[in-house]
């Protein structure tokens, strides 16, 4: 039986470990920081909060495999993200974890694990 990281570095060399870190925790950071901090928080102050999250959120889309479940998401974390609910990332950003973890390893090969 092998371990989970001991598995990663079998797929994805000796970077595995520091690509499931990138993976799980930097990126969905950088993301939300970008998508939600930064850009939504700036159309919100010239369209108003709808158009700017639709926007943001097609904007989030276009680099994610799965665009349409992407834009869904990303309308998700504004809402979780918006002025109403105390405009903090930190919501958005752990359920983006969250979301990484789950959706890759559901579709980690078959025998990832065992």
């Amino acid at each position: 039986m092998h371990s989970i990281p001991e598995r990663v570095s079998e797929l994805f060399g000796s970077s595995g470990n520091s690509f499931l870190i990138s993976l799980y925790f930097l990126a969905p950071i950088k993301e939300e920081l970008l998508y939600r901090g930064f850009l939504l928080n700036r159309l919100c102050t010239i369209v108003g909060f709808w158009p700017a999250a639709i926007v943001s959120s097609a904007i989030f889309a276009l680099g994610h495999r799965n665009p349409f479940s992407a834009f869904l998401s990303g309308i998700w974390l504004s809402t979780l993200y918006s002025p109403t609910l105390g405009g903090s990332l930190v919501f958005p950003i752990m359920i983006h974890m969250i979301h990484n973890i789950t959706s890759n390893m559901l579709s980690l090969p078959k025998g990832f694990f065992f």
